[in-house]
Order: C-alpha cells, then sequence, then structure tokens
C-alpha cells in the first residue's frame, strides 16, 4: 500500500475510534500513552481536549487493576496477542468503573512488543441488569420456597430440575433423593383414593410430557419414606413449551388435602350414620310397640298360679328372650339418638366410682383395672343413666379386646377442643369438655376398621359372641348429649377410646330421693288413649286389672269425644305421644286446659315427639317409655298421681 493509502487508512481508523462509545487507548512499549479517544478520556473524567500523550498507562488502571493485568492476564496476551476480561479503571476522581477489558499486544518487525490497545467497555449498567436479575430470582426463589404448595419442575426427560422446600417436604424427599432424578425412591409409594397403587407412567407430569396437555386435580395418597405416614395431595402438571410447540419442562405443584379428605372422610361417615340412625330409631319405634305387648303379657301369664311348671318355666324364657329384645331396642335408640332422656348435673368422677364394683364382678380377674380421676374435674350434663351405660360398654368392649390378661385403664380430665381440632371433626364445637379416656392393651384396631367401628351390629368378635350396638350405643350417647368420641389406636399398640361431653357450670343435682307409692288403684278414673290396637288392649287389661277406671279411646279425636261425653272426674291421663293428626302433647293441652288437675303420663318408645326436644325430656313432664312392664306402668302412673295428690295438700 502507498504511503498515501496508509494514512487515509490511519484516518479512517481515528475516525472510527473517535466515533466509538468505548474506551479505545495505546500505549508504547514503555507504558506512555500514545492515544485514547474521546469517549476514553469522558471514562476517566478528561475533558475533550485535554492531552494525554506521554501520560503513564497508570492513569487509568489502579495499581491493583495493573497487578491483576500483570499477574492474570499478561502471559495470555504475550502468547496469543489479546486477551478479554473483566476489570476495572480509575476515574480522575478515584472511584473505580468495571468494564469489559480488550487487552492486544502489538509485535514490530523485530519481534518485540511495540504497543499495547486497550479497549474497554464500561459494564455498571450491565452489572446493575445483573444484579437486578439476581435479586429477582431470589426474591422469586424465596417466594416459591415460602409458597404452602409444592413446586416440582421437570425437563422433557422427566429429570428434576427444580423444586421448592414445600415440596420436598410434602413428598418425604431430600434433595439429593429428587434433583436429577427421574427414577422416584424404592420406599416412596403413591396409592389412589381406593387404595389400589398408582402407575408410575399415570403420574400427572409424565402425562403432561407424553401428551402435551395439563393434567388438572389428581389426587394422590402419598407414603413417605422416612417417617412412614401419608399425605393426600392434589397434583396439578402444566407443560412449557417452546416457539415450535415442543415440550421443554412441566411444572407441577402439589397441594397437601390430607385435613380435608379426613374432614370429608369424617362427613361422609356422619352421613352414613345419621341414615343408619334414622332407619334403626324407627325400627326400634315399631319393635317397642310389638315388645309392649309381648312382654306384657307374658308376664301377666308367668304369674298366673294355676300355671303348670313346665309351661311356667317356658313362658320364663320367652320373657327373658323378650327382655333381651328391648335391651337391644334400646340400645339402638340410643345410637339412633331417638331414646328418650333425663339429663342432669353430673360428676363424671362420681358416677365412675360407682360404677367401679359392677365393673369388677362384670370383668374378669385377670384384667387389672386402673382409674386416673383428675380432681377439681367439671361438671357435665348427661343422664347419669347412660353416663353408666357409656362407661360399661367401653369397660366391656376393652375387655374383650384385651380378651387374656391385660390392663385396662380409665382416664378423666378437664380438657379444650380448639378450633383446629373443632375443623378437623364434623358437627365438633370447641370448647370446655369433661373427657373420659378408655384404654386397653389389646391388640388395636386397624387403620380401615376405623370408619365402621362405630356402625351398628358391626363387629370384629367371633360368631355370637356380641351384637355390634357396644360401640354404636356409645356413639349415640355422646352425640346426643352434644359431645364427641374419638377413637385412638394401630395394631399392636392398644385402643383408646375417649369421650368428651361439654362442661356445665352449673353445680351438681343432689341424689333423687325414691318415692315410695303402691301400684294398686282407688277407682280413679284414667283416659288411655293408644293407636296400636295391641298395645291399647293391654295396657287397659293392667290399668282395669289394678282397680282403675279406664276409659279408652283409639286416637285423639275419639278421646276428645269421650272425655267431654263424661261426666266424672277424670285423674290422668295416659297417652301415647306419637299419634296421627294429632298428637298426645297436643291432645293434653287441651283436655288439661278443659279439665284442670287431671295429670298426664307420656307413653312412647320414640324420642322425636313432642314432649322431648332432642330426646331431652322438658320439664314437668311424666313420661313412661316403651316396651314397659305391667308393674312398671303400674307404679309410673301411681307416682304421678301420688305425686299431684301430694302437691295439693
Amino acid at each position: 500500500m502507498s504511503r498515501r493509502g496508509t494514512s487515509d487508512l490511519q484516518q479512517r481508523l481515528a475516525e472510527i475510534a473517535e466515533a466509538s462509545s468505548d474506551f479505545i487507548g495505546i500505549s508504547n512499549a514503555a507504558g506512555e500513552t500514545v492515544y485514547v479517544n474521546r469517549a476514553g478520556r469522558a471514562l476517566l473524567g478528561f475533558g475533550p481536549d485535554e492531552d494525554l500523550t506521554g501520560a503513564p498507562i497508570a492513569i487509568y488502571h489502579s495499581e491493583e487493576a495493573a497487578r491483576r493485568v500483570r499477574d492474570e492476564h499478561w502471559t495470555e496476551v504475550l502468547r496469543t496477542g489479546a486477551a478479554t476480561f473483566e476489570n476495572t479503571v480509575r476515574h480522575r476522581d478515584g472511584h473505580d468503573i468495571p468494564v469489559s477489558q480488550l487487552l492486544m499486544s502489538h509485535r514490530g518487525q523485530s519481534g518485540a512488543v511495540e504497543y499495547l490497545s486497550t479497549v474497554l467497555r464500561d459494564i455498571r449498567s450491565q452489572r446493575k441488569v445483573a444484579e437486578e436479575l439476581r435479586q429477582t430470582e431470589a426474591r422469586l426463589r424465596s417466594l416459591v420456597d415460602n409458597l404452602h404448595v409444592g413446586v416440582v419442575v421437570q425437563d422433557r426427560d422427566a429429570s428434576v430440575l427444580l423444586s421448592n422446600h414445600t415440596a420436598l417436604d410434602l413428598l418425604g424427599l431430600s434433595k439429593d433423593q429428587l434433583l436429577g432424578n427421574v427414577a422416584r425412591d424404592p420406599d416412596w409409594n403413591v396409592i389412589r383414593e381406593d387404595g389400589s397403587d398408582f402407575p408410575a407412567e399415570l403420574h400427572p407430569t409424565l402425562v403432561a410430557l407424553t401428551t402435551g396437555k395439563p393434567v388438572r386435580n389428581v389426587t394422590l395418597g402419598v407414603y413417605r419414606p422416612v417417617t412412614r405416614d401419608r399425605v393426600w395431595l392434589l397434583v396439578n402438571a402444566e407443560p412449557e413449551r417452546d416457539e415450535s410447540g415442543r415440550v421443554l419442562q412441566v411444572v407441577c405443584t402439589y397441594s397437601d388435602i390430607t385435613d380435608r379428605k379426613v374432614l370429608e372422610s369424617s362427613l361422609v361417615q356422619a352421613q352414613k350414620m345419621e341414615a343408619v340412625g334414622r332407619l334403626a330409631g324407627g325400627v326400634a319405634h315399631d319393635f317397642n310397640n310389638l315388645l309392649t305387648v309381648i312382654g306384657g303379657y307374658l308376664d301377666l301369664s308367668v304369674t298366673a298360679p294355676s300355671l303348670d311348671g313346665q309351661v311356667r318355666n317356658d313362658l320364663e324364657l320367652a320373657l327373658k328372650a323378650t327382655q333381651r329384645a328391648a335391651s337391644l331396642t334400646r340400645q339402638l335408640l340410643a345410637f339412633a339418638r331417638r331414646d328418650v332422656v333425663s339429663p342432669g348435673n353430673v360428676d363424671l368422677n362420681a358416677v365412675l366410682a360407682t360404677v367401679q364394683g359392677m365393673l369388677r364382678r362384670l370383668i374378669a380377674e385377670h384384667i387389672t383395672i386402673e382409674v386416673h380421676a383428675t380432681p377439681g374435674l367439671w361438671v357435665t350434663r348427661i343422664d347419669p343413666s347412660q353416663l353408666e351405660q357409656v362407661i360399661m360398654n367401653l369397660a366391656v368392649n376393652a375387655a374383650d379386646a384385651i380378651g387374656g390378661r391385660g390392663v385396662l385403664t380409665f382416664e378423666t380430665a378437664n380438657v379444650v377442643l380448639d378450633t383446629g381440632y373443632a375443623s378437623r371433626h364434623v358437627n365438633v364445637e370447641p370448647g370446655d369438655y369433661v373427657m373420659l379416656a378408655v384404654t386397653d392393651t389389646g391388640p388395636g384396631v386397624p387403620e380401615e376398621l376405623h370408619a365402621h367401628i362405630f356402625e351398628p351390629f358391626f363387629t370384629t368378635k367371633g360368631a355370637g359372641k356380641g351384637t355390634g350396638l357396644g360401640l354404636a350405643t356409645v356413639h349415640g350417647i355422646v352425640k346426643s348429649n352434644g359431645g364427641h368420641v374419638a377413637l385412638h389406636s394401630a395394631v399392636g399398640a392398644g385402643a383408646c377410646f375417649k369421650v368428651y361431653l361439654p362442661r356445665s357450670r352449673g353445680a351438681v343435682d343432689p341424689e333423687p330421693v325414691p318415692h315410695e307409692s303402691g301400684p294398686r288403684a282407688s277407682g280413679e278414673a284414667v283416659l288411655l288413649v293408644e293407636d296400636e290396637d295391641l298395645v291399647r288392649k293391654f295396657a287397659y287389661r293392667v290399668l282395669a286389672g289394678a282397680g282403675y277406671q279406664v276409659i279408652e279411646a283409639d286416637n285423639p279425636q275419639h278421646a276428645l269425644e269421650i272425655a267431654r261425653a263424661f261426666e266424672g272426674r277424670v285423674e290422668a291421663l295416659v297417652t301415647d305421644v306419637v299419634m296421627p293428626k294429632m298428637s298426645g302433647r297436643e291432645l293434653a293441652d287441651v283436655l288439661c286446659a278443659e279439665r284442670p288437675g287431671m295429670v298426664v303420663l307420656y307413653v312412647s318408645g320414640y324420642a322425636q315427639s313432642a314432649v322431648a326436644q332432642h330426646g331431652v325430656l322438658e320439664q314437668g313432664i311424666e313420661f313412661l317409655a316403651k316396651p314397659y312392664t305391667p308393674r312398671q306402668l303400674l307404679t309410673r302412673l301411681r307416682e304421678v298421681i301420688d305425686a299431684k295428690n301430694l302437691g295439693a295438700t
């Protein structure tokens, strides 16, 4: 190239250098500045007209920056002629500026380095963007890590790229077990809602990878490897695609729905128990009418003086069978919460102490009974006989579970069920409760049987060894008194039934004083109203045989007609409660207004009646439950009449 051509090229290069926004500088082998462009002078804080020619190279490199060049990059520059790295330049006011530096060496004909050229690009904005990006990523990572939803990201090969802490906790896996892996831990078992194994190929992530479509709301039951507990998860998998539509990765979220599943299960169980309870209550009501007649006539017949001995023995056996049947119907009614009760304020510790003697006679001697009664126990409100039944049923159930030698433990305590506990159990109100815990050292109850343990006629005992009504009765009694009963058990760990009864703020009721009266009548007129013909005829025979003047009616309308036509004094109205068109309570209200002083004895085998609210007798109501014996009818009626006469005097 001619000298003129070289001069033109240098001129153009100088124009390019001056137009550049990057620092461009040249220094000689002695380290003296030969050239710095306009952008370079501005970067260092010098004016556009300031001449830096001859200034040492240190004018734009701090001592530390120069050392970095010498120690880390100079060898590469000499060997290859160029090196690119990040460094700093020193502004004339003393502050350092981060730069990306290109350092090149230029050799002369002798091969020695004659010049060094430097290109510096200010990377403060890039650093700022990178820092902002880093902070954004950190915030996003923190956000994802602190989500209550597990997040797992897997690539197109299903290898795990990312997971948050919640996912690790929910799945029960460590980072090493999850990140970078495709195959799951062999101890990590996944099930469907029906308890069967969940096929690995149907996992939402794999389905999303295969089909390229989102998979929504899949429920998995996961047994975590270390703790071996089960957690229910709701899983959603969302594929992410590139511009061509190919799946790049899948984002899978895991939500813990264990509490919801438990609550749903409890709700289904409660609804099933309610339906079974209605059926049981209706059947028991009809049975009570039949048992009143069968047992009543057997009771009358067995006392006949001229009865043959063998016949008397047969009748007594039949009577015992009806009494057992009556006991079963009472348990059914208790389970169905259709039993009529008269609750009072009781001390659970005192009732437990009273029952202990009976328990010792009832339970085999090789079973040790321990009682841990908490002093200062709160008062609860329940029918005392029902509370005794709960204790006895739980004790018998526990003794049967123990079988051989073992320990049966009773414990009482004051407890507070909080909103968290109530939210996990259907129909449980938070508040103060009196707790009775009955614990046995038996074999325990498998988890799959927990949902059925309180169902009527469900039993794990052999044929002929149990009715399956004991725990069902406990459940019904506790529920009808606003309480809650829970089973805590596992195979090989025994069983503990915890009964929670609401705290009462009243004082313990005094012991009732027995009323002595004879069952015989003195010719008093009694209006008997019963729509069941067989029951009415039986009651008529009992009352008339005891000396009462009985006026009978088969329905409330007929009773009103007879009562209004009867001119004498009617001492008592004995009426069934549940009757068509008009209830016994409505009939009594009308007749008592017309005949002041007449007493009323209500009779029913069903609690859902006008004389009870949710099975609890209203104040002042006199009641006789079906089935009843002749003596029970006569004694109860005599008590009601005598109590009225005593009050009148």
